[in-house]
This record gives C-alpha cells, sequence and structure tokens, in this order.
C-alpha cells in the first residue's frame, strides 16, 4: 500500500487483497498524522434506546473535534445504535459537516476478514487524505 500511495496511485489501493503480513519496521508514512485512537464500548448492541442516543451523541463528539481528521466506524448493522443517528447528532453539531465517517457494515460486508480488509483499506485511503491538511490553531 505504501508504495502505490507513494506513487500517487491511491485508487489501486481499494482493489488490492488484504493479506496477513508481518513488518520488522517503522516508516513514518503520513507526516502530518500523529496517531490513530480506537474507541470501544461494552454496550453490545447499544442497550436501550436512550442509551444509543446517548452513544451516538458521544461518538459524534469524539468525531466532531477539530483535532480528529475522521472516523471508521464498525457496526454490526443490527443495533440501537445506528449510524442514521450518529450522522444526525453530527449535523446537529454542525450542519455542514465535512468529515464523513467511513462507515461499514458487518451484516452488509460478508465475512470478518472481508470487513476488516475493507476497513483497513478504506481507514488508509482516508489516512492519505487527512495528511494533505496542515495543523492550523484553533479560534
Amino acid at each position: 500500500m505504501v508504495e502505490l500511495y507513494q506513487a500517487g496511485k491511491t485508487e489501486a489501493i481499494a482493489q488490492l487483497p488484504l493479506q496477513r503480513h508481518q513488518s520488522n519496521g517503522h516508516r513514518c508514512v503520513f507526516n502530518n498524522i500523529d496517531g490513530i485512537k480506537f474507541l470501544t464500548h461494552e454496550g453490545g448492541c447499544g442497550g436501550i434506546r436512550q442509551d444509543s442516543d446517548m452513544l451516538c451523541t458521544l461518538l459524534a463528539g469524539y468525531i466532531h473535534n477539530p483535532n480528529v481528521a475522521g472516523a471508521t466506524v464498525l457496526s454490526l448493522g443490527c443495533q440501537n445504535a445506528q449510524v442514521s443517528i450518529l450522522e444526525e447528532k453530527l449535523r446537529a453539531l454542525d450542519p455542514n459537516f465535512a468529515k464523513p465517517p467511513l462507515v461499514l457494515e458487518q451484516q452488509q460486508e460478508g465475512t470478518e476478514h472481508e470487513l476488516l480488509a475493507k476497513a483497513i483499506k478504506g481507514t488508509f485511503l482516508y489516512l492519505a487524505e487527512a495528511d494533505k491538511q496542515k495543523r492550523q490553531p484553533a479560534r
């Protein structure tokens, strides 16, 4: 993926088969990205409707933060905390929200491997776009 990205062939990344690979070295690919954070919750299907609403409000707050370039959301697809609620909460924070999350639903993607492969490749492409941004002081 790194070689395709550096050669400017980002459209080819989405077509790559994802293979298990071990890397002993660490290379900095994205100079303007200083980390990836994983947020998980133990709420299963999102609890009752009110719990789901609060979970989506919390996630929207994280995604909306100016220090967050984007988000990849892995969803079962059958939970109470639906993507539509998350999108509603994002629009409530900013009607012109410009960094939509990459959302993948397990029930639509097939196997776990297919879901994770799509998430990794899609996130890599989002990182490539986010890396083009330059940090500026918030006002």
